[in-house]
Order: structure tokens, then C-alpha cells, then sequence
């Protein structure tokens, strides 16, 4: 899956091209190398329980939320989008991890 990930474009309004591209250096610092690491630190930078982002997302559990994070269960990319927006994070930082 390829993205065109630093097109201003895929880049919410609220995020400048250089906090992105400074973000996306932390995180391959960190050694996030998939995008439900990236789902677990930018839940835990908010200070979120697995079970305060599963809670807002239908048809999703506690379970599935922690499986995904471990990489151990895809998930709908439908899905993936609410929880970007309830962690207010660009769908676009959550895929640049996984190139």
C-alpha cells in the first residue's frame, strides 16, 4: 500500500508540514515500525485507555482495539479513520509509519 504522505494535502489543517515531518522523525526514533504502534503512543500520549477509544467506535472492542496495537489483527480502514479523529491525529501519520 503505497501513500502519498507528505502531500499538504494528507496533512490535517491543524499540522504544518515541518511539526509533521518532525513527529514522523520522533516516531522512527522511537522504533514505531507499524500503524497500530503508532495508534498505542498517540493513545497513551493523550492519556487514553484502550477501553476510552474503543468505547467511541461502533462495533469495536477493548480486545480488537489491543490486538490491532499489537499487530496481531488488521482492521477496516473506516475504523482506523474514527480513531484518528477521536485521538486527533492525520490518517496520514498513522500510514507514514508503515511505508
Amino acid at each position: 500500500m503505497s501513500h502519498n504522505i507528505l502531500s499538504m494535502n494528507s496533512v490535517s489543517h491543524t499540522l504544518c508540514q515541518s511539526q509533521f515531518l518532525r513527529i514522523l522523525r520522533s516516531m522512527k526514533d522511537l522504533k514505531i515500525s507499524s500503524i497500530g504502534e503508532a495508534v498505542r503512543h498517540f493513545r497513551k500520549l493523550r492519556k487514553m485507555t484502550l477501553g476510552q477509544v474503543a468505547d467511541q467506535i461502533d462495533g469495536y472492542d477493548t480486545g480488537g482495539l489491543s490486538r490491532f496495537e499489537r499487530g496481531e489483527q488488521g482492521i477496516a480502514e473506516e475504523k482506523l479513520r474514527q480513531i484518528a479523529v477521536i485521538l486527533e491525529v492525520p490518517m496520514a501519520l498513522l500510514y507514514a509509519v508503515a511505508d
